[in-house]
C-alpha cells in the first residue's frame, strides 16, 4: 500500500490505482485485514479528491469502514470514518445541503485524530486535512481556524516538518488573493469603509458579489480581514490596511504580492532554459514596470 501511496503523492494516478488494486487482489479472500481497508480507504480517497465521484467514494468508504472495523484495527477506522464523514458522508452530503451531518461526522474524527488516538501520524494529519477541505468548501472559516491550530499541535507533537510545509505551501495561495485585492482595489475600499457585508463592498466597488464573497473568505482564512459571523460583515484593520493600501505608498505589501502570479506565468520559460540555455527576456515581464515599488528614500544627512 505504501507504494500506492507514494505513487498517488506523485501525481502518478495510474500507478497508484495498479498498486491499490494489487493490494485489493492480494487480499481478497483472506478475511478481514488492515491492508485490505486502507486499500480501499484509498481508492475511496482517489475517488473522491481526484475523481470528483462523490458517489463511488461513499460506496468504497463504506466498505474500508466495515472492513476496518472487523479487523478491529482502530486507526484504520478511525481514517475511514474520516474517509467516509468527508468524501461520503461528509463531503457529499454537505455539497447536497447536510452541512451539519456532514460536518458533525467530521468533527468527531479530527477530535480523535487530535486527541491521539491515531497513532499513525500521516493518518493523523490526513483527518485534518479532509476536515480543513470541506471547511474551505463550505467557507466555515471559524471552524477551520480552530481545527489548524490542533493540526499544527499534532505537526509539532510528532515534529513532522512535512505538515508545516505543505501548510505554508498553501499558504502561499493567499498571495494571489492579495494580489487580487490589490489590482481590484478592494483594499483601498475596505479601508474607507466600516464592517460591511459582501453585498455592500461589491456594489461600493462594482464587482461581481459572489467573487468578492470568495476573496473575502480567502482572506479571513489568511488572517488580512476580521469576519463577524453574526453580523455577516468583514472589515480590514486599520493596522492591516496601512501596509495592504496604495495609501502605504512604497510600504504597500500588497503591490508586492502581485510578483507570485507574475512568476508563476513565466515558470514554464524558465524551465525551458534550465533545458535549452539561454534566458528570459525582460520583455517577457511586463507586469514587472507596473509592480515595481517606488524606492524608499532615507534621509542621508548626518546626525
Amino acid at each position: 500500500m505504501q507504494l500506492g501511496i507514494d505513487a498517488y503523492g506523485w501525481a502518478r494516478a495510474a500507478e497508484a490505482n495498479g498498486w491499490i488494486e494489487r493490494a485489493l487482489m492480494l487480499t481478497e479472500g483472506g478475511g478481514p485485514s488492515e491492508g485490505r481497508a486502507l486499500a480501499l480507504a484509498l481508492r475511496a480517497h482517489v475517488a473522491m479528491l481526484a475523481h470528483n465521484d462523490p458517489r463511488e467514494a461513499r460506496v468504497l468508504a463504506a466498505e474500508a469502514l466495515t472492513e476496518a472495523r472487523a479487523a478491529g484495527s482502530s486507526d484504520v477506522e478511525i481514517t475511514a470514518l474520516a474517509l467516509e464523514a468527508l468524501a461520503l458522508e461528509g463531503l457529499a452530503r454537505v455539497c447536497e445541503g447536510a452541512i451539519d451531518e456532514g460536518m458533525g461526522r467530521l468533527d468527531l474524527a479530527t477530535a480523535a485524530a487530535v486527541a491521539g488516538e491515531v497513532s499513525d501520524i500521516d493518518l493523523a494529519e490526513t483527518i485534518c486535512c479532509y476536515l480543513i477541505d470541506a471547511c474551505k468548501r463550505v467557507r466555515d472559516l471559524e471552524r477551520a481556524a480552530e481545527w489548524c491550530t490542533r493540526a499544527g499541535e499534532i505537526a509539532a507533537r510528532f515534529e513532522d516538518r512535512f505538515l508545516f510545509a505543505v501548510c505554508r505551501i498553501h499558504h502561499a495561495d493567499i498571495l494571489v488573493l492579495v494580489s487580487v485585492g490589490h489590482q481590484s482595489g478592494l483594499f483601498d475600499a475596505m479601508a474607507g469603509l466600516d464592517p460591511a457585508s459582501s453585498e455592500r463592498i461589491a456594489e461600493v466597488m462594482g464587482l461581481d458579489e459572489r467573487y468578492v464573497r470568495e476573496w473575502l473568505a480567502g482572506m479571513t482564512v489568511g488572517g488580512f480581514v476580521e469576519h463577524d459571523p453574526r453580523a455577516g460583515t468583514y472589515g480590514l484593520p486599520r493596522e492591516h490596511a496601512t501596509c495592504l493600501t496604495r495609501a502605504a505608498g512604497p510600504d504597500n505589501l500588497a503591490n508586492l504580492a502581485q510578483y507570485v502570479p507574475m512568476f508563476g506565468e513565466l515558470e514554464q520559460q524558465v524551465l525551458g532554459c534550465f533545458r535549452q540555455g539561454g534566458g528570459v527576456p525582460y520583455s517577457a515581464m511586463p507586469a514587472s514596470r507596473r509592480c515595481r515599488p517606488r524606492s524608499r528614500r532615507r534621509s542621508t544627512t548626518p546626525a
